[in-house]
């Protein structure tokens, strides 16, 4: 769109000889052309159109594109890091802070020892709700209670 004079269509600012929105007027027509974004701010506060007569209200827009296709997505591949001669690789900074994020995350921990129901109230016998806490702090269960702390656990351990 070039640039075009904007007329005033808004009753009793139709005929306006002065300045409005930062636009200067002669009898309801803008002295200068207007950009589309000058344009649309005063449209937006009141009825407006460009001097040729098309709509210059932001709204039109919406209007007009209202039936364009949406685009087309495209296949995106993702670059292939190669090392320089210097030994240097090609990868951006997000990639490399993906990475190290990555490798500064807590690595789950695989837990071989599973506890039998039996065994752990075995344990509860002998070394009391202390014994079971030390069992129970390997798999992060809690509770207040030796039957809710070997629950917990069993739960836990799947």
């Amino acid at each position: 769109m070039s640039l075009q004079k904007l007329r005033i269509l808004e009753l009793g600012f139709n005929h306006l000889t002065g300045v409005a929105g930062g636009i200067e007027f002669k009898d309801g027509l803008s002295i200068e052309a207007v950009t589309k974004t000058q344009a649309f701010r005063l449209s937006a506060a009141m009825r407006c159109e460009f001097e040729n007569g098309g709509n210059s209200s932001p709204a039109n827009v919406v209007i007009e594109n209202a039936n364009m296709p949406a685009p087309s997505t495209a296949e995106v591949t993702l670059p292939v890091v190669e090392s320089t001669a210097d030994g240097e690789d090609n990868r951006t900074g997000v990639e490399k802070y993906i990475q190290k994020m990555n490798s500064q995350a807590p690595k789950e921990s695989v837990k071989t020892a599973k506890y039998t129901r039996e065994q752990l109230e075995v344990v509860a016998d002998e070394k009391g709700i202390v014994g079971v806490r030390e069992i129970a702090g390997e798999f992060g269960a809690k509770s207040n209670s030796i039957a809710g702390l070997i629950d917990a656990i069993v739960t836990a351990q799947g």
